[in-house]
């Protein structure tokens, strides 16, 4: 959780939502995410680290309030600008994930651009100039006592006493004449139902598995080679999450999934009606998107998976993992530089020249290195992003779900749409 001032207020930013349960529940999740305060919205309760922030108010729950309606993305820049708030509503709830705090307008324009779906209302403060941003103004959002964090529920011990007391004044009942040993039973099983609490759904910690991405780019372009009868090969991107806007706004669910885009030009003296209507057949039997306008196209194919379950083996320290692309790396690469935004991980672009098994060796043995992004624009050098072990908690279901092919989906309709 951060507190961030907007507007001259203080906001509670960055909770982790869950559905709304019983007192127990809530008290047992606070336990389990070590998250002692809570704010209740709706049918949800957002739970909160402990920092000072007891009787702060929750950003989420005032922009719900303010906005009303069930999907919208809104962006808020704090008065000293180090700091931008990202908060996502779909379908009249708060995602596990959609109330994040982000270091800077990049950053923030990253995390819009990776959860706008398609008919979301996007509010931006003026400031952060995000386009087709409809203006909002912090000055206006309403406060109320029940938007403040507040101390997380407590077990207790009385509610289990009461029941005691309750079934042993059955028990007196029944020996004073006259209640049946069934009505007991079915007593006893109406107090476990309601004592159970719903289990929360389950989470994992996931990385990128290292130089995956770079092994699964040149798997899928053995088997598809971007090469086409008069067409150029202008770019080749391999991403471990797809967070391209406009693509996802037609086809969502690609999103976050590991993929390999390809696009062309038509080159010159060739025919454009032949040469479309060539490609528009090539790519449909090769590709699972595809798309042909005029003297360009481009084609899209799923990758083999690059997520896997983080062993909990904190990554090596940054002097020793630069230590190590350079010795691992540096034969191979014909540049290599190190960055880092403020509060981010350190991350590494290299460039070298094809084929990517080259790259595969020279990366592949890092511990600690994952693989985001390789990109070829125009030549056989390849452009390789890297960041440090950067473990991510999502829920097991979703690992699943961009876990799962979705080429028996998209094979379904051969002209590219789904």
């Amino acid at each position: 959780m951060s507190v961030l001032d907007i507007a001259g207020k203080s906001w509670a930013a960055g909770l982790l939502w869950r559905p709304r349960s019983h007192r127990a529940s809530e008290a047992r999740s606070a336990r389990r995410f070590h998250c002692p305060l809570v704010v209740r919205v709706g049918r949800q309760t957002g739970f909160a680290e402990a920092d000072d922030g007891e009787g702060a108010v929750s950003l989420a729950a005032a922009l719900a309030a303010h906005l009303g309606t069930a999907d919208w993305i809104a962006v808020l820049q704090s008065d000293d600008g180090s700091a931008v708030a990202v908060v996502r509503r779909e379908g009249g709830e708060f995602p596990v994930d959609g109330d994040e705090v982000v270091s800077g307008r990049r950053s923030a324009l990253e995390a819009v651009a990776r959860a706008r779906e398609a008919g979301a209302a996007v509010h931006a403060m003026s400031a952060l100039g995000i386009a087709d941003a409809t203006p909002i103004d912090a000055g206006l959002l309403p406060v109320t006592d029940g938007m403040e964090l507040v101390a997380a529920p407590r077990p207790r011990r009385i509610a289990r006493i009461a029941t005691v007391a309750v079934a042993a004044s059955v028990l007196a009942v029944a020996a004073a004449g006259g209640f049946h040993w069934q009505a007991l039973k079915g007593f006893i099983a109406d107090e476990e139902v309601a004592a159970a609490a719903p289990v929360p759904p389950a989470e994992v910690e996931v990385q990128i598995a290292g130089a995956a991405l770079i092994e699964a780019c040149d798997h899928a372009l053995t088997a598809r080679p971007a090469v086409m009868p008069a067409w150029r090969t202008d770019r080749i991107e391999c991403t471990a999450s797809l967070q391209d806007p406009g693509i996802l706004d037609e086809w969502p669910q690609f999103r976050h999934r590991p993929v390999m885009v390809v696009q062309w030009s038509l080159k010159a003296g060739h025919d454009p009606e032949i040469s479309r209507r060539l490609m528009e057949e090539q790519a449909a039997r090769a590709w699972q998107l595809s798309s042909v306008v005029g003297t360009t196209a481009w084609s899209l194919v799923e990758l083999a998976p690059v997520l896997v379950e983080w062993s909990g083996t904190p990554g090596p320290s940054f002097l020793a993992l630069r230590e190590e692309i350079d010795r691992s790396a540096g034969p191979w690469a014909t540049s290599l530089a190190f960055r880092r935004a403020s509060g981010e991980p350190w991350s590494v672009v290299l460039a070298g020249p094809g084929p990517l098994s080259r790259a595969h060796a020279a990366l592949a043995g890092i511990d600690g290195l994952e693989v985001t992004r390789l990109v070829q624009a125009g030549g056989s050098e390849w452009r390789i992003d890297g960041r440090e072990l950067t473990p991510r908690r999502l829920l097991e279901e979703a690992v699943r779900r961009i876990s799962a092919p979705l080429s028996h989906d998209t094979k379904e309709n051969a002209d590219g749409s789904v």
